[in-house]
C-alpha cells in the first residue's frame, strides 16, 4: 500500500467523520432552537435547513462511495463523473458556508460568537445552545478546509504522475536516439494500460543481416492500402497529333 493510498484514505475517512458530526450537531441545534428565545440567540432557519440538506446529501454520497470501495465497484464510476461530483460538492461546501457565516454574523450583531458570560447566569439551555452553535460552526469550516486540501492533494498527485511518465519516456527515447515528444492524453492512457492501437503494426528497426529495412522507417497501418494495389496514373502523350472529328 503506497503513501498516496494511505493519505487518500485518511482524508476520506476524516471527511466522513466530520460530515457525520456536522449532521449530528445540526440536528441538535435544530431541536434546541424550538426551546429558546431567538432574541437571545438569533438563528436563521432558512440557511440552517439548507446547510442541513447539504450535510445529508454529502453523507449519502460518502456512504455510497464507501460501499462501492468495499465491494470493488468504485472503478465503475468514470473519471469524468468522479471529477464533476467532487467539483460540485467543493463549490457547494464553499458557497453555502460563506453565506451561512455572513448571515450568522449579521443576525448576531453585537452578540459575540463565543458564549457571553451572562448566558451562564441566565439559563443552562442558552449555554448549551451557544456551545452547539460554536461546535457546528467549527465543524463546518473544518470540513471545507480538509475537503479543499484533499482536492489540491489529488491535483498535485495527478500532475506529478504525468511528469514522471513524460520523464521516463524522455529518458528511454534519448537512449534510443529518438527526439522526445510529450504524450497526449490518449497515448498516456495507452501507456498506463500497456495497450497498443489496433491499427499499429510493430516495426522492426534492424533486419537480421544488420541492414535497415525500408519498411522499418515508415510506420504502416492495417488500413493503409498497399502500393501495388493503387491505380496507375494515366499519362496523355502530348506529341501525338490531335484527332480531328467530323463536325
Amino acid at each position: 500500500m503506497g503513501c498516496r493510498t494511505i493519505l487518500f484514505g485518511m482524508f476520506y475517512y476524516a471527511l466522513l467523520l466530520l460530515n457525520a458530526a456536522s449532521f449530528a450537531f445540526e440536528i441538535l441545534k435544530y431541536l434546541i432552537s424550538s426551546k429558546i428565545d431567538h432574541e437571545d440567540i438569533p438563528m436563521n432557519l432558512t440557511i440552517v435547513n439548507i446547510y442541513l440538506a447539504l450535510t445529508v446529501v454529502t453523507l449519502l454520497k460518502d456512504v455510497t462511495f464507501t460501499c462501492a470501495i468495499f465491494r470493488g465497484a468504485y472503478n465503475l464510476y468514470k473519471p469524468l463523473e468522479r471529477t464533476m461530483i467532487c467539483l460540485f460538492f467543493m463549490l457547494a461546501w464553499i458557497v453555502i458556508p460563506v453565506i451561512y457565516t455572513i448571515i450568522l454574523f449579521r443576525d448576531l450583531g453585537k452578540i459575540p460568537l463565543l458564549c457571553p458570560k451572562t448566558y451562564n447566569d441566565m439559563s443552562k439551555i442558552l449555554n448549551q445552545a451557544c456551545m452547539i452553535r460554536i461546535i457546528s460552526f467549527i465543524l463546518m469550516w473544518s470540513y471545507t478546509g480538509i475537503f479543499g486540501l484533499s482536492i489540491l492533494f489529488e491535483i498535485t498527485q495527478e500532475y506529478s504522475c504525468h511528469r514522471n511518465i513524460d520523464h521516463d519516456l524522455e529518458y528511454e527515447e534519448k537512449e534510443q536516439g529518438i527526439p522526445f515528444r510529450p504524450l497526449s492524453s490518449t497515448s498516456e492512457m495507452q501507456t498506463r494500460n500497456g495497450s497498443k492501437s489496433k491499427n499499429e503494426i510493430p516495426i522492426n528497426e534492424i533486419s537480421i543481416n544488420g541492414s535497415h529495412n525500408r519498411s522499418s522507417n515508415v510506420p504502416m497501418s492495417k488500413s493503409q492500402p498497399s502500393p501495388l494495389s493503387r491505380p496507375k496514373p494515366t499519362h496523355k502523350n502530348i506529341f501525338s497529333p490531335p484527332s480531328h472529328e467530323p463536325k
